[in-house]
């Protein structure tokens, strides 16, 4: 009962903190002057397709009116992956496999939102309290998902799940991550992230 009632928290240390003033100032950034896209995971059956991905980094700078920061762990086929995933969709700025675990928070902390799979990150955004989009696969989010956060799970119906199972039968393709279009996602961050601006506190 008593976690049930309690709020995930994380503070990025003061020299990431400072390092993430650093980057962004040599960038020419601000604060909440970007997303920050995390699009892999230890598993691939967490991963939203390619071709999903492809086409939510080209819509998202002008449906957003920001710019976008794509991030990868060190694991190598996640850097391999996300390396696909700009070549194929050039993003504003990237990190890959570069980042601490401290950095990552501190860049988060910095951005206006969150867009990523059910992944370490997404607790990071969750524990910051950054509103978002955390899509949710093979996995429950009801176990699994962010902890009284705000961000908001989509997901649609997994026959892994229902079989309580960790990938799906066809491999490294979720076809239910696979049925979360861009547009809805996009869609669904321009409404938040209208609504964080309006009511910063929501």
């Amino acid at each position: 009962d008593v976690a049930g009632h309690q709020k995930l928290e994380y503070h990025p240390p003061e020299a990431e903190k400072a390092w993430a003033a650093d980057w962004m100032r040599q960038r020419k950034l601000t604060a909440g002057g970007y997303l920050l896209l995390h699009a892999a995971a230890r598993w691939p059956s967490k991963y939203w397709p390619m071709a999903n991905l492809v086409q939510f980094v080209r819509g998202a700078r002008q449906a957003l009116d920001l710019p976008v920061l794509v991030t990868s762990g060190r694991d190598a086929f996640e850097v391999e992956f996300t390396r696909e995933l700009i070549a194929q969709a050039p993003c504003d700025f990237h990190e890959l496999g570069t980042l601490t675990v401290n950095q990552l928070g501190a860049l988060l902390q910095n951005a206006a939102g969150f867009v990523g799979v059910d992944s370490m990150p997404m607790h990071l955004a969750a524990a910051l309290g950054k509103p978002g989009i955390a899509l949710f696969g093979p996995t429950n989010e009801k176990v699994w998902g962010p902890w009284h956060s705000r961000l908001t799970v989509l997901r649609n119906d997994c026959r892994c799940l229902r079989e309580s199972s960790r990938s799906c039968p066809t491999g490294p393709v979720s076809q239910c991550l696979a049925d979360i279009s861009a547009e809805t996602v996009l869609e669904k961050l321009v409404q938040i992230l209208k609504i964080t601006k309006n009511n910063p506190s929501s």
